[in-house]
């Protein structure tokens, strides 16, 4: 089975080895995964999280599958001043097929 293309938006808490500053008590990110299954890109989306040093909070909406084909069309209606930083088209479907994660834009927060 080949693998899904899923977003999941996700929050999470500064662990004692992640890059965000310290006056920031948490952060948004959505994580993107190539998975056969949700539950596998969720799984596979907090460990990567946790590598970067970061503890999952919890998920801030219903992941959503995505159209690995149209991820050009989606970077540039949703993140286009930050295009240039995310994987390209080819890039994003070598990740997929290998079950890979990455990440968009982290937007730190403080109570």
């Amino acid at each position: 089975m080949s693998n899904l293309f899923y977003e999941i938006p996700i929050n999470v808490i500064p662990g004692n080895e992640c890059a965000l500053p310290k006056e920031m008590n948490g952060a948004y990110v959505n994580c993107y995964a190539g998975a056969e299954n949700v539950n596998d890109a969720l799984q596979k989306s907090v460990n990567a999280l946790k590598i970067k040093g970061y503890i999952f909070s919890d998920i801030l909406e219903s992941p959503t599958e995505l159209d690995l084909d149209k991820w050009e069309i989606f970077v540039n209606e949703t993140w286009s001043e930050i295009a240039d930083s995310l994987p390209t088209q080819s890039e994003v479907k070598s990740i997929v097929s290998r079950g890979g994660v990455f990440f968009g834009p982290f937007v730190g927060y403080s109570n």
